[in-house]
This record gives structure tokens, C-alpha cells and sequence, in this order.
């Protein structure tokens, strides 16, 4: 996205890379699992960031060609196997995980700070629409259903985010999330209902924004226990 290629991102990861490592413990101390989409074969700044804090992640592998709708398919097929109340999901390209806390607190602080967000599932917040009612979509007719839900969706993140918190951190991210297992178990079996019917032309980012239009539009299905992290506390 945009942010990768701005000035923030480039002296985080300057930062990152002269970091010395640190000692953390594993999320499952705190009832938490943590997840990663990744390419077969491929190693992310994400895997490096956690090699350097010595905790295990699970790899969530995609196979080339790159299945957008496999990122929603893998996450549905492995929360039933998730003994943790909690699980969280990032990105691998264009994460990297920190905390302001003392060294060994930074699964609790993540924790703790999600408890006090006062939801169930929380995604990443971001300044930029994807997709788009008017761009990103290669095929409008077919997927006219969805694009007026998109359309819907916009408002909905406008009025509340924009309007209502008066955050610029408006639009939906499905590249992060943190969540209560079960509920968000419920989330992403409800959204495979929807992306089913597509999955072989998942290789399309262009089809509906990847993975993140079809979860765009069911925010407001699931809101408030569903939202996206506004004031950026997390993400």
C-alpha cells in the first residue's frame, strides 16, 4: 500500500534492522495465538521480526499462484483448531511488531489494551479505500450486489469514523486483526459463505479488492462487535 513506500515506513524498518534482539515470551502465556499469511518458501520481514523477539508464529501458506481469497479460506480453516481465546493475523511484507512496554510484556500489553477496546474483533485501520465503488473492480456487472454494499459500506465508515470519532483513520484493513477466537470464527465462516462461489478467481486481486472488499462490506453487519481500530491502539 501507499505507506509502504512513505518515509515512516522506511525508518521503522531502518530501526528494526539495528535493533538488537530481545527475549519475549510466547503468545500462548497469554491465552493468545498469532498468525501470519505468507508465501510457500518466501521469508518476510514479519518472520525476521519474530526470529529477533525468539517466539514461534503460525505460517498461514499460500501457494503461487497467489490465491487472495485463500488469505479468508486459510484463516476459516484453522480457527476451529485455535484453543486460545484470542487470535490475531498480520500481514508478513509490511509488519513489524513493537511495543513502548519492558522487555517480556508485549503479548499482555497487546491483550490488554484489545480488552479495553470494549469489542470482539478489531481490524486495522487505514486512510485509503480499497477497493473502490469506481476503481479496483475488474468486473462492475458481476459484481454490482456487492459494489452497492461497497457503496453502503463507504457512508457507513464515513458517517461513523470521519463524522461521529472524527478520525482520519477511516477506511477498513483486513491486513491485521485481533479477536476473540469464537467470534471471529463466526466472522470468517460467515464471509466464506460469500467468497465461496468466487475462490477459482481468486488470483484476481482486481475481482473485489482481494480479501479485504468482501470483509469490508459486513462491518456494519457485525458492528460493534466488529470495528476497525480507529484511534490506532493497536495497529
Amino acid at each position: 500500500g501507499p505507506s509502504k513506500k512513505g518515509k515512516i515506513w522506511k525508518k521503522a524498518l531502518k530501526m528494526f534492522k539495528n535493533a538488537e534482539e530481545r527475549n519475549e515470551p510466547q503468545p500462548e502465556d497469554v491465552d493468545l495465538t498469532v498468525m501470519t499469511w505468507t508465501v510457500a518458501g518466501e521469508r518476510t520481514i514479519l518472520q525476521d521480526c519474530f526470529a529477533k523477539m525468539n517466539v514461534n508464529i503460525i505460517l498461514l501458506e499460500i501457494e503461487k499462484p497467489f490465491n487472495w481469497l485463500d488469505k479468508i479460506k486459510r484463516v476459516k480453516d484453522i480457527l476451529p483448531y485455535i484453543d486460545t481465546k484470542y487470535v490475531m493475523c498480520l500481514d508478513s511484507t509490511d509488519v513489524i511488531v513493537s511495543t513502548d512496554e519492558a522487555e517480556g510484556q508485549i503479548w499482555s500489553d497487546f491483550v490488554e489494551t484489545f480488552k479495553n477496546q470494549n469489542t470482539k474483533l478489531l481490524f486495522n485501520a487505514e486512510k485509503y479505500k480499497w477497493p473502490e465503488v469506481d476503481k479496483g473492480i475488474s468486473n462492475p456487472k458481476e459484481m454490482e450486489h456487492y459494489i452497492k454494499l461497497l457503496e453502503q459500506t463507504e457512508k457507513f465508515e464515513e458517517d461513523l469514523y470521519s463524522g461521529l470519532l472524527n478520525s482520519p483513520f477511516n477506511r477498513f484493513n483486513s491486513g491485521a486483526f485481533i479477536g476473540e477466537t469464537k467470534f471471529t470464527q463466526i466472522v470468517y465462516d460467515k464471509v466464506w459463505d460469500i467468497t465461496e462461489p468466487y475462490y477459482k478467481d481468486g488470483v484476481n486481486e482486481s475481482l473485489f479488492g482481494g480479501d479485504q472488499g468482501f470483509l469490508r462490506i459486513i462491518q456494519h453487519e457485525f458492528f460493534p462487535d466488529m470495528r476497525i481500530d480507529y484511534s490506532c491502539s493497536i495497529f
